[in-house]
Protein backbone atom coordinates (compact mmCIF):
# COMPACT_ATOMS: atom_id res chain seq x y z
CA UNK A 1 0.00 0.00 0.00
CA UNK A 2 1.16 3.24 -1.03
CA UNK A 3 0.55 5.79 1.70
CA UNK A 4 -0.58 9.40 0.81
CA UNK A 5 -2.45 12.66 2.47
CA UNK A 6 -5.51 11.27 0.43
CA UNK A 7 -5.65 7.85 1.55
CA UNK A 8 -3.34 8.11 5.38
CA UNK A 9 -6.54 7.41 7.00
CA UNK A 10 -8.24 4.61 5.11
CA UNK A 11 -4.82 2.48 7.03
CA UNK A 12 -6.94 0.66 9.40
CA UNK A 13 -9.72 -0.03 7.41
CA UNK A 14 -7.71 -1.40 4.50
CA UNK A 15 -5.78 -3.65 6.50
CA UNK A 16 -8.75 -4.97 8.20
CA UNK A 17 -10.62 -5.45 4.82
CA UNK A 18 -8.12 -7.06 3.37
CA UNK A 19 -7.64 -9.20 5.95
CA UNK A 20 -11.00 -10.29 6.06
CA UNK A 21 -10.53 -11.36 2.46
CA UNK A 22 -7.99 -13.58 3.68
CA UNK A 23 -4.17 -11.28 2.77
CA UNK A 24 -1.99 -12.60 5.12
CA UNK A 25 0.48 -9.21 5.01
CA UNK A 26 0.91 -5.83 4.40
CA UNK A 27 4.02 -3.74 3.02
CA UNK A 28 3.48 -0.04 2.97
CA UNK A 29 5.79 2.52 1.31
CA UNK A 30 4.58 6.50 0.68
CA UNK A 31 4.37 7.92 -2.54
CA UNK A 32 7.33 9.83 -3.80
CA UNK A 33 6.99 13.02 -4.97
CA UNK A 34 8.71 12.38 -8.45
CA UNK A 35 7.91 11.31 -11.83
CA UNK A 36 3.93 11.56 -12.90
CA UNK A 37 2.62 11.84 -9.62
CA UNK A 38 4.47 15.63 -9.46
CA UNK A 39 1.66 16.35 -11.99
CA UNK A 40 -1.24 13.98 -11.22
CA UNK A 41 -1.28 14.00 -7.24
CA UNK A 42 -4.04 16.85 -6.68
CA UNK A 43 -1.63 18.17 -3.85
CA UNK A 44 -1.80 14.71 -2.23
CA UNK A 45 1.76 14.54 -1.63
CA UNK A 46 2.71 13.32 2.10
CA UNK A 47 5.81 13.93 4.59
CA UNK A 48 7.75 11.95 6.23
CA UNK A 49 6.47 13.23 9.45
CA UNK A 50 3.34 12.82 8.34
CA UNK A 51 4.12 9.02 7.50
CA UNK A 52 5.37 8.60 10.77
CA UNK A 53 3.07 9.84 12.18
CA UNK A 54 0.28 7.79 10.35
CA UNK A 55 2.25 4.52 11.42
CA UNK A 56 2.32 5.21 14.99
CA UNK A 57 -1.35 5.97 15.50
CA UNK A 58 -1.78 2.86 13.98
CA UNK A 59 0.22 0.55 16.35
CA UNK A 60 -2.36 0.47 19.23
CA UNK A 61 -5.23 -0.08 16.32
CA UNK A 62 -3.39 -3.00 15.55
CA UNK A 63 -3.30 -4.97 18.58
CA UNK A 64 -6.76 -3.53 19.52
CA UNK A 65 -7.66 -5.19 16.07
CA UNK A 66 -5.97 -8.35 17.27
CA UNK A 67 -2.96 -8.18 15.37
CA UNK A 68 -4.79 -8.70 11.47
CA UNK A 69 -2.28 -9.55 9.65
CA UNK A 70 1.68 -9.10 9.67
CA UNK A 71 2.67 -5.50 8.75
CA UNK A 72 5.55 -4.06 7.60
CA UNK A 73 6.08 0.02 7.58
CA UNK A 74 9.23 0.61 5.28
CA UNK A 75 11.64 2.29 7.57
CA UNK A 76 9.29 2.09 10.87
CA UNK A 77 7.37 -0.75 12.07
CA UNK A 78 7.14 -4.65 11.82
CA UNK A 79 5.06 -6.97 13.49
CA UNK A 80 4.29 -10.85 12.84
CA UNK A 81 1.17 -12.95 14.02
CA UNK A 82 3.65 -15.70 14.75
CA UNK A 83 5.18 -14.08 17.10
CA UNK A 84 2.66 -11.50 18.90
CA UNK A 85 4.93 -10.34 21.68
CA UNK A 86 7.94 -9.60 19.25
CA UNK A 87 8.15 -6.51 17.32
CA UNK A 88 10.55 -4.66 14.85
CA UNK A 89 11.57 -1.02 14.91
CA UNK A 90 12.86 -1.13 11.35
CA UNK A 91 16.08 -0.13 10.70
CA UNK A 92 17.45 -0.24 14.04
CA UNK A 93 19.75 -2.94 15.50
CA UNK A 94 21.19 -3.35 18.66
CA UNK A 95 24.02 -5.71 17.66
CA UNK A 96 25.30 -3.65 14.68
CA UNK A 97 27.91 -5.21 12.80
CA UNK A 98 28.37 -3.38 9.53
CA UNK A 99 30.45 -5.94 7.73
CA UNK A 100 27.80 -8.37 7.65
CA UNK A 101 24.53 -6.10 7.07
CA UNK A 102 23.23 -6.18 3.72
CA UNK A 103 22.57 -2.86 2.47
CA UNK A 104 19.72 -4.19 0.60
CA UNK A 105 18.51 -7.39 1.87
CA UNK A 106 15.55 -7.69 -0.39
CA UNK A 107 17.74 -7.47 -3.37
CA UNK A 108 18.92 -10.78 -2.96
CA UNK A 109 15.70 -12.49 -2.50
CA UNK A 110 13.87 -10.72 -5.32
CA UNK A 111 13.97 -9.66 -9.00
CA UNK A 112 12.82 -5.65 -9.97
CA UNK A 113 12.24 -5.08 -13.51
CA UNK A 114 11.48 -1.83 -14.41
CA UNK A 115 8.90 -0.26 -17.21
CA UNK A 116 11.85 -0.86 -19.22
CA UNK A 117 12.42 -4.46 -19.01
CA UNK A 118 15.75 -3.73 -16.86
CA UNK A 119 15.99 -6.34 -14.00
CA UNK A 120 17.17 -3.61 -11.43
CA UNK A 121 18.36 -3.94 -7.82
CA UNK A 122 15.60 -1.78 -6.60
CA UNK A 123 12.09 -1.01 -7.67
CA UNK A 124 13.05 2.39 -6.86
CA UNK A 125 16.05 3.03 -9.24
CA UNK A 126 13.39 2.98 -11.96
CA UNK A 127 13.53 6.26 -13.99
CA UNK A 128 17.12 7.31 -12.37
CA UNK A 129 20.61 7.25 -14.04
CA UNK A 130 21.19 4.19 -12.21
CA UNK A 131 18.70 1.90 -14.15
CA UNK A 132 20.62 2.49 -16.87
CA UNK A 133 23.57 0.39 -15.81
CA UNK A 134 21.56 -2.69 -16.02
CA UNK A 135 20.64 -4.67 -19.09
CA UNK A 136 16.90 -5.08 -20.32
CA UNK A 137 14.92 -8.24 -21.45
CA UNK A 138 14.15 -9.89 -24.14
CA UNK A 139 17.71 -8.58 -25.73
CA UNK A 140 19.28 -10.07 -22.15
CA UNK A 141 17.98 -13.55 -20.98
CA UNK A 142 16.59 -12.84 -17.67
CA UNK A 143 18.82 -15.54 -15.89
CA UNK A 144 22.25 -13.31 -17.05
CA UNK A 145 20.16 -10.25 -15.82
CA UNK A 146 19.98 -11.23 -12.21
CA UNK A 147 23.70 -12.43 -12.10
CA UNK A 148 24.99 -9.17 -14.42
CA UNK A 149 28.58 -8.38 -12.71
CA UNK A 150 26.87 -4.79 -11.47
CA UNK A 151 23.54 -6.13 -10.03
CA UNK A 152 25.68 -9.02 -8.04
CA UNK A 153 27.50 -6.42 -6.81
CA UNK A 154 24.94 -4.12 -5.48
CA UNK A 155 23.28 -6.95 -3.91
CA UNK A 156 26.21 -8.34 -1.69
CA UNK A 157 26.87 -4.05 -0.88
CA UNK A 158 27.36 -4.01 3.05
CA UNK A 159 26.55 -0.99 5.53
CA UNK A 160 30.11 -1.09 5.96
CA UNK A 161 30.25 -0.14 2.08
CA UNK A 162 27.87 2.29 2.82
CA UNK A 163 29.78 4.20 5.50
CA UNK A 164 32.72 4.21 4.02
CA UNK A 165 31.48 6.28 1.69
CA UNK A 166 29.31 8.51 3.50
CA UNK A 167 31.14 10.38 6.36
CA UNK A 168 28.03 11.86 7.85
CA UNK A 169 26.67 8.92 8.37
CA UNK A 170 29.99 7.58 9.56
CA UNK A 171 30.35 10.13 12.50
CA UNK A 172 26.48 10.28 12.97
CA UNK A 173 26.14 9.45 16.81
CA UNK A 174 23.69 6.98 16.28
CA UNK A 175 25.51 4.98 13.23
CA UNK A 176 25.94 2.02 15.98
CA UNK A 177 22.23 1.20 15.66
CA UNK A 178 21.25 2.65 12.02
CA UNK A 179 22.76 0.46 8.60
CA UNK A 180 21.74 3.25 6.94
CA UNK A 181 18.25 1.99 5.51
CA UNK A 182 16.32 1.78 1.93
CA UNK A 183 18.74 3.21 -0.65
CA UNK A 184 15.18 4.45 -2.54
CA UNK A 185 15.09 7.66 -0.80
CA UNK A 186 18.94 8.39 -1.33
CA UNK A 187 17.91 7.72 -5.26
CA UNK A 188 15.41 9.19 -5.86
CA UNK A 189 15.99 12.71 -4.08
CA UNK A 190 19.74 12.81 -4.92
CA UNK A 191 19.94 10.42 -7.38
CA UNK A 192 23.03 9.03 -5.42
CA UNK A 193 22.50 4.48 -4.16
CA UNK A 194 25.12 6.16 -1.13
CA UNK A 195 23.57 9.07 0.11
CA UNK A 196 21.98 9.71 3.67
CA UNK A 197 18.53 8.41 3.90
CA UNK A 198 16.74 11.47 5.42
CA UNK A 199 14.01 9.42 6.64
CA UNK A 200 16.04 7.25 9.10
CA UNK A 201 17.38 10.92 10.27
CA UNK A 202 14.24 11.29 11.03
CA UNK A 203 13.69 8.28 12.79
CA UNK A 204 16.40 8.50 15.12
CA UNK A 205 16.29 12.53 15.63
CA UNK A 206 13.20 12.89 15.44
CA UNK A 207 12.61 10.83 19.09
CA UNK A 208 10.00 7.82 16.90
CA UNK A 209 11.99 5.37 18.17
CA UNK A 210 10.95 5.76 22.23
CA UNK A 211 7.43 6.76 20.64
CA UNK A 212 7.07 3.70 18.89
CA UNK A 213 8.13 1.94 22.53
CA UNK A 214 6.23 3.78 24.30
CA UNK A 215 3.01 2.96 21.85
CA UNK A 216 3.98 -1.01 22.01
CA UNK A 217 3.94 -0.86 25.30
CA UNK A 218 1.00 1.05 26.56
CA UNK A 219 -1.20 -0.96 23.43
CA UNK A 220 0.44 -4.50 24.14
CA UNK A 221 2.26 -4.65 27.66
CA UNK A 222 3.91 -8.26 27.20
CA UNK A 223 5.63 -7.27 24.46
CA UNK A 224 9.11 -7.28 24.56
CA UNK A 225 10.85 -4.38 23.24
CA UNK A 226 13.73 -4.54 20.55
CA UNK A 227 15.83 -1.35 22.65
CA UNK A 228 18.18 -1.69 25.40
CA UNK A 229 19.43 1.31 24.77
CA UNK A 230 18.52 3.67 27.40
CA UNK A 231 19.72 6.82 25.74
CA UNK A 232 17.19 6.20 22.77
CA UNK A 233 14.50 6.28 25.09
CA UNK A 234 15.07 9.65 26.88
Amino acid sequence: MIIHNGNKHTLRATINHLASLGVSSIKTAYASNVGEWTTHSDNKSIGIKDVFQTYLDYIPQYYSDNMPMDIFFTSFFAADRETPDKYQILCYDESYNPEKILLCPLSRSSANISPEGRVVMCGMMYGTESEKIFPAMPETHFSECINYPEHMKLCDMRASDFLKANEECRTCKFTRHCYGGCRGPALIEQNNLMATNKDLCELFYGGWIKKIVDAVKQARPSAESPVKDSLMLQ
